[in-house]
């Protein structure tokens, strides 16, 4: 199991289909609406966290430094994204490809 805790964005997107592709349970968490509630988003969602099967936490960089403090998920492999906007992002679709 891999959790994700991204805002919606296109990095949830991507995280999420590609922990499915490789065979991994994607579960996705909504961040803390601000970073100043990020102390008490932790304590709740730490209980969730610290289960048996769990590898990874996909997460923005701020959230993955609180969570590299706590000693239930020093196992963990906790990996920050860096935030990315659509217009950044330069799409070539060929459509008549997949008709193929």
């Amino acid at each position: 199991m891999v959790i994700i805790v991204l805002p919606t964005s296109l990095e949830l997107i991507t995280s999420f289909l590609a922990i499915q592709m490789i065979g991994a349970i994607p579960l996705c968490i909504y961040p803390p609406m601000g970073l100043e509630s990020i102390d008490d988003w932790a304590k709740s969602k730490l209980e969730l966290m610290a289960v048996d099967n769990l590898k990874a936490i996909i997460s923005t960089e701020k959230i993955t430094e609180k969570l590299s403090t706590e000693k239930l998920l020093k196992n963990i492999q906790l990996i920050s994204t860096v935030q990315m906007k659509f217009s950044d992002i330069e799409f070539n679709l060929d459509f008549a490809s997949l008709d193929e």
